[in-house]
């Protein structure tokens, strides 16, 4: 394959890995933004058992213990969903590692694709001139001197 062409196919690549790399972080900053939630939600679901529990009265003291039961398994529910983001989450951080590297990668050997047209079309310009000075010195030899003709 002609070098202008892989360069054409590795900047193609390079753009679809740049659009992946893009959603996998996209997709991180989601599961973050959950797992933010959550935690809004247990603290939030913490402190409204605590007030519960202060402000209980005798008479609602009776339904304060099946409450924070219920409190507990949500509370646990919400411990439950954390850890499958996390886990999630660190699969996502793998996944976003792995394309970063893949996007470094075709960087550089898109960068040295570059590099190697850059050189070809220099090798090209000396040559020309080479070929130039070589007519012009051939040209030179032929002509008769001054005075000799």
């Amino acid at each position: 394959m002609d070098k202008r062409r892989r360069l054409e196919a590795l900047q193609k690549v390079q753009r679809l890995r740049r659009h992946e790399l893009e959603l996998t972080g996209a997709a991180m900053a989601e599961l973050r933004q959950q797992e933010a939630w959550l935690e809004g939600e247990l603290a939030e679901l913490k402190e409204k058992a605590l007030r519960e529990a202060r402000e209980s009265s005798a008479e609602t003291r009776t339904f304060l213990a099946p409450y924070l039961d219920a409190v507990s398994r949500t509370e646990g529910h919400i411990e439950a969903r954390k850890a499958q983001l996390r886990e999630e989450l660190e699969r996502v951080k793998e996944e976003l590692y792995g394309r970063f590297l893949n996007e470094k990668v075709a960087d550089q050997t898109a960068g040295r694709a570059r590099t190697d047209i850059a050189l070809d079309r220099r090798r090209a310009e000396l040559l020309e001139m080479d070929e130039a000075a070589r007519l012009t010195f051939i040209a030179a030899r032929r002509r008769p001197a001054p005075g000799q003709g």
